[in-house]
């Protein structure tokens, strides 16, 4: 990510998506990418870490940020982080205790992947996506400047709205890869996936612009995400046969990351449909 630094990073996502050597990087590189949207200026390859043993909700968050005078604090675990073997620095989401209505008070905390204390343990790798990297995470006593906190609610500013970041990003990335794949192919079933994907990829763009906490963003991302669906199977009927065998398996077997998160992604889109006619239920 040290090149191309002025770009948006929608563009990030978009060209090192094109260029990538297959769906896993280039979902890998829309991640990079969403976390530079939300964290403009971290120092990258960086990794999310959230998700524990009971999930990542933020009462399953059991992570601890103790500040003290200049510095804070972190002990604790994390079960799953992407990109962890990569990263230069990680964003670290904690808790400090509870508010006065009893919620979970969550900071999020840049940490050099390098700091004392700090530790990985490489999980397997997952059926998709192989060369994208998972680790656990250990945090043992690890103590970094109190300046290192990332805005003020760290599940307002950053845990909450990374999800539709995120989704934007990453299928960009993806999208972008795919169109690619399919510029050298000819014939109706290319035309037809290159039509939608273009399209989705217009989208991406304009919704990158806007706040993640939209409801209308989460609609559009929804209708965004159909187009996509409906030009998989043209995309991977033209492209069979017309790329290497093992490229086009590894696209099969990687097309399972557009289906990750399904089910929060379809609990969003509801809740941004409800608030066309009234509050959005919490969560």
């Amino acid at each position: 990510m040290n090149d191309h630094l002025l770009e948006p990073p929608i563009e990030h996502a978009l060209r090192a998506g094109a260029a990538a050597s297959d769906l896993g990087e280039a979902f890998y590189q829309g991640y990079q990418a969403a976390l530079l949207a939300l964290v403009p200026g971290i120092q990258g390859p960086a990794a999310l870490a959230v998700t524990e043993s009971g999930g990542n909700h933020p009462r399953a968050i059991r992570t601890v940020a103790a500040f003290e005078g200049g510095t804070v604090r972190l002990e604790g675990e994390k079960a799953f982080v992407t990109g962890a073997d990569r990263a230069r620095t990680l964003l670290v989401a904690a808790t400090t205790g509870t508010r006065d209505d009893g919620t979970p008070r969550i900071v999020v905390i840049r940490v050099d992947a390098n700091a004392p204390g700090l530790r990985f343990e490489p999980l397997p790798a997952t059926p998709f996506a192989p060369g994208v990297g998972h680790a656990r995470v250990v945090l043992d006593a690890v103590v970094v400047p109190a300046a290192a906190q990332v805005g003020d609610d760290g599940y307002r500013d950053v845990v909450k709205p990374f999800r539709t970041v995120e989704d934007i990003h990453v299928v960009a990335a993806i999208v972008a890869h795919l169109a690619t794949r399919l510029r050298p192919v000819v014939g109706e079933p290319a035309d037809r996936a290159t039509e939608r994907l273009e399209a989705a990829i217009a989208s991406l763009r304009t919704l990158a612009a806007q706040s993640p906490t939209d409801p209308g963003v989460h609609r559009a991302l929804a209708g965004t995400l159909t187009l996509v669906r409906e030009a998989l199977d043209p995309a991977f009927e033209a492209l069979e046969g017309a790329i290497a065998g093992d490229v086009f398996a590894g696209l099969q077997r990687d097309r399972a990351l557009l289906r990750v998160a399904d089910r929060a992604r379809a609990s969003r889109t509801a809740a941004a449909h409800r608030a066309r006619t009234g509050p959005a239920e919490p969560g």
